[in-house]
């Protein structure tokens, strides 16, 4: 560990839903395979950093989270961008909700309803503009 991006791992599940006092039985062991790049790393985006002197947060809570709504506060997004796009991404790599929020003076503060749409596991809330991309894990229980 860590995982290993552009790498297969055989993966067997079991869950807990009292806190580890009891398990289920173990799932069937199924195949999954890592991103081949961390993101916005050779994705021909252009991203570009932030300055040095230029703060920047990306936050989101509660995490872990229920599945109901997450907050989202992002600032130091480029002041011209008028609205960015908000991702939730599984383990596979497949996008769960995609939707444009809007970004106010470079800040976004956004509630995102998860309600129905992000089954129990790890996901990745990714905060992309034309030219910044953002990412978060958020734990969905």
């Amino acid at each position: 560990l860590p995982l290993q991006y552009n790498t297969s791992y055989s993966v067997r599940v079991r869950v807990s839903y009292d806190g580890g006092a009891n398990w289920c039985p173990w799932g069937a062991a199924c195949t999954i395979t890592t991103a081949p790049l961390p993101p916005g790393q050779g994705q021909g985006r252009g991203l570009q950093a932030l300055p040095a002197d230029e703060p920047a947060t990306f936050q989101l809570w509660p995490n872990p989270n229920r599945g109901d709504r997450v907050n989202v506060l992002a600032d130091g997004l480029p002041l011209e961008a008028g609205s960015a796009e908000l991702a939730l991404v599984d383990l596979a790599g497949r996008i769960v909700i995609a939707q444009q929020v809007p970004v106010t003076d470079g800040t976004v503060q956004y509630v995102l309803d998860l309600q129905g749409r992000a089954v129990p596991g790890l996901y990745t809330v990714v905060l992309r503009t034309q030219d910044s991309e953002r990412a978060l894990r958020l734990v969905v229980q």
